[in-house]
């Protein structure tokens, strides 16, 4: 709520003749990198009871291809870029709503009334927010004179000096031949978000470290272990794969198709 009334998200108003979109509370604990849970509340509004054409239109926001980021990595190996990670904090409430929009009030804040909220900033659950995000934070990337890739329009760069920046939601990954210039961009950032530094290494399920030399290394060894504890398999023998070039498997016979 506190995020919501600095973000200026809603007004209070007399319920109207029109359509009031349901909402709800989703209470979560988070895995923090250090093993630690954070209780998280957030309010999100019943995207189902919106109505199409009156409530939104245009729903689509694009995110990071996975194949990009992997060849922004590739180039930052190569001409050994700094990395930085960036959280924004609350990300959705930021994008500016074009439609509309009445929610009911949410549960523990009605106040006796039957009182709507007017939203004037999108939150989670709507169907167009994740676009009233996108529009918000790619007009201020243009703003500090960086331009989105043709190839994908979440990769912005700029080229003096050398800047580049992947989008996926609400988590983004910088890359620079000097840190500073992270720094400068990320400063003038935090003038229209709320945004932090993350140490996490960890980006869009993989993980990746920097060496002193310049190469980094993708790898996915927590997803691993996590389907190892699924499968309760943490104790098995490792084995080669591809399998062993020159093995044979004499016991193996070939597949017979009986149908």
């Amino acid at each position: 709520m506190r995020s919501m009334i600095s973000n200026d998200v809603f007004e209070i108003v007399e319920s109207p003749n029109t359509n009031i979109v349901g909402c709800r509370w989703v209470l979560t604990n988070k895995i923090m990198p250090d093993g630690s849970v954070k209780p998280k509340a957030r309010l999100v509004a019943q995207g189902s009871t919106q109505k199409e054409g009156l409530d939104y239109t245009t729903t689509f926001a694009p995110v990071a291809q996975v194949e990009a980021i992997r060849l922004l990595f590739a180039t930052a190996a190569l001409l050994k870029l700094k990395i930085v990670q960036a959280d924004i904090k609350t990300a959705f409430l930021n994008g500016d709503l074009k439609e509309m929009i009445f929610m009911e009030q949410p549960i523990g804040y009605q106040g006796g009334t039957n009182r709507v909220w007017r939203l004037k900033k999108s939150i989670y659950g709507l169907k167009q927010a994740p676009k009233a995000w996108y529009d918000k934070f790619s007009s201020v990337l243009r703003s500090l004179n960086l331009q989105s890739s043709t190839a994908d329009n979440c990769i912005y760069y700029r080229t003096n000096p050398l800047l580049l920046l992947a989008i996926y939601v609400d988590d983004i990954i910088l890359f620079s031949v000097e840190e500073k210039t992270i720094l400068d961009l990320i400063t003038s950032l935090k003038l229209h978000f709320e945004l932090n530094i993350i140490e996490s290494g960890k980006f869009l399920g993989f993980q990746y470290e920097q060496y002193l030399g310049g190469d980094i290394f993708i790898h996915q060894n927590a997803y691993i272990n996590r389907i190892l504890k699924r499968f309760d398999m943490e104790q098995s023998n490792s084995a080669q794969t591809p399998i062993v070039t020159g093995h044979n498997n004499k016991d193996s016979k070939p597949f017979e198709d009986n149908s």
